[in-house]
């Protein structure tokens, strides 16, 4: 993992539980702000792409905000997941057999469009690491230990 990454992950991290679903201070006028340019996000892919994409912000008890489901004629598939903090994003595909994201065939041509409208891109293979961060080694809802992708985009 860079420098520039971690700190980018340390940067919205928290040692209090109650901070770990949303920053403080995140309210719904935030919410709906960052839900309406991942919609906007949406329509863009749709055109350049010319696909169809599926949009769900239906979250609870998780530190992310909103997906983007993404497949083409060829068989080509991504998740677009967009976090409650830092307007962080990750593009990836699901790791068979494992709740761990990876690398999606399609990151070259969304990594462009989702930086275009201000999100930080987060790969995929660095959110797979252990989290290291200031609540200290801890189980996740699906990895031991938990994972950043858990911490930041993920349910708790």
């Amino acid at each position: 993992m860079t420098e520039d990454i971690h700190a980018l992950l340390m940067a919205y991290d928290s040692p209090d539980p109650k901070d770990w679903e949303a920053p403080a201070g995140f309210d719904e006028q935030e919410r709906q702000a960052l839900l309406t340019q991942v919609r906007t996000l949406a329509g863009r892919i749709e055109t350049l792409l010319g696909v169809p994409v599926k949009y769900d912000d239906q979250y609870q008890d998780a530190s992310c905000a909103a997906d983007l489901y993404i497949k083409t004629a060829d068989g080509r598939e991504a998740v677009i997941r967009f976090s409650s903090f830092g307007r962080m994003a990750v593009i990836f595909w699901w790791s068979p057999g494992t709740r761990l994201p990876v690398r999606s065939p399609l990151e070259p041509e969304l990594l462009p469009l989702v930086q275009q409208v201000g999100f930080h891109a987060i790969p995929p293979g660095v959110l797979s690491h252990p989290y290291d961060g200031l609540y200290g080694v801890c189980s996740g809802p699906f990895n031991d230990p938990m994972t950043w992708f858990e911490r930041y985009f993920d349910y708790l």
